[in-house]
């Protein structure tokens, strides 16, 4: 268990370095919010598609989860 426990904690440090480099050279507004890191801008991105949909900051804390909805 332990070993399998292991195992995938370096497969999510691999995962985690390769998914770095192409997040981080589109330069996008997703790491202006708060707590949304690397990891959280990719499937943010992934979900969008285009970030170039989103209108607004507001529209895109909304996706993200960080507003409150009536």
């Amino acid at each position: 268990m332990v070993e399998e426990i292991q195992f995938y904690q370096k497969q999510i440090e691999f995962l985690d370095i390769k998914l770095k480099a192409p997040v981080a050279i589109m330069q996008n507004p997703l790491f202006t919010i708060p707590y949304t890191g690397f990891r959280l801008a990719a499937i943010i991105l992934s979900e969008i598609d285009d970030i170039k949909r989103i209108k607004s900051p507001d529209q895109l804390l909304a996706f993200d989860g960080m507003t409150s909805s009536i």
